[in-house]
């Protein structure tokens, strides 16, 4: 069952994921607290799914949660861009972070390496046309 974007999710750390997702927002646009709000819940949903069992901080562990979770996310049908991926992942890790920090559990902070995110494809300019490049040819010369 899927549930909707807007229904109360029902999960034990959801309260704990809220509080860092604020703390980490305080200063960030609403769009950007959207976001961190969005990708929390999208975890845990994945973790109630997935991982019923997992009911506090102490359980989450790099391997099966978090690498199922990045499973689940290149599963997405429609794929999702790269970008939105590695946003995921950044927000994801940020307040992992933060819960390492507030909770006193360092372990969370190291769930996300560094390595696990891909870089974003960096797109080439567009070329010249055959009209540009004669039009600057004289110029190139010149100098």
């Amino acid at each position: 069952m899927r549930l909707s974007r807007y229904a109360p999710l029902e999960h034990p750390l959801a309260h704990l994921f809220q509080r860092a997702s604020e703390s980490l927002t305080a200063a960030l646009s609403s769009d950007s607290a959207r976001q961190y709000r969005g990708t929390a819940r999208h975890f845990l949903i994945y973790l109630g799914e997935d991982h019923p069992d997992v009911s506090s901080l102490n359980q989450p562990h790099r391997d099966p949660h978090i690498l199922g979770w990045f499973a689940h996310l290149r599963s997405h049908a429609p794929p999702l861009a790269q970008a939105v991926y590695v946003c995921r992942l950044l927000f994801l890790r940020s307040i992992l972070q933060e819960l390492a920090r507030t909770a006193q559990l360092p372990h969370l902070a190291d769930l996300i390496r560094r390595e696990d995110i891909p870089r974003i494809p960096q797109r080439l300019p567009r070329p010249l046309t055959a009209e540009q490049d004669r039009l600057i040819q004289p110029e190139l010369v010149r100098q």
